[in-house]
């Protein structure tokens, strides 16, 4: 998580990178924004820079509610979701490897089969 002068985990911006939906980098990039401009909301600043979209911020902003309530079940509830949410992007970046992994496989295959040579090259491209 962000280390900054506030170590607090439920500010929005720990909760974005807890969630995985932003990086380090981001983050500092939309704080540095934020100076210029005080009275900028960071989730907002964070949208307008194409990082999250307005789904992502009502989620982070669920789970903020959460760990900032004083009551257990909902900050264990916020937890749950944080880990679910985390658990989801693993599983999609693994699907979009194996895609792309079997995309490779059967383009070998048919190279093998008819005796041409196969650059996997555009297969390693980003977004193939």
């Amino acid at each position: 998580m962000m280390k900054d002068k506030d170590p607090d985990r439920t500010n929005i911006g720990n909760v974005l990178l807890a969630l995985g939906m932003i990086n380090e980098a981001q983050l500092s990039e939309a704080i540095g924004q934020q100076r210029g401009d005080p009275d900028a909301l960071l989730g907002r600043l964070l949208i307008a820079m194409g990082v999250i979209s307005e789904a992502d911020l009502e989620t982070a902003l669920s789970a903020q509610d959460g760990l900032r309530s004083r009551r257990r079940g909902p900050r264990v509830m916020a937890e749950a979701k944080i880990a679910r949410h985390r658990v989801k992007r693993v599983m999609d970046i693994a699907g979009r490897v194996a895609e792309r992994g079997h995309r490779v496989t059967q383009a070998l295959s048919e190279k093998r089969r008819s005796g041409e040579f196969l650059s996997v090259a555009p297969f390693l491209e980003k977004g193939k």
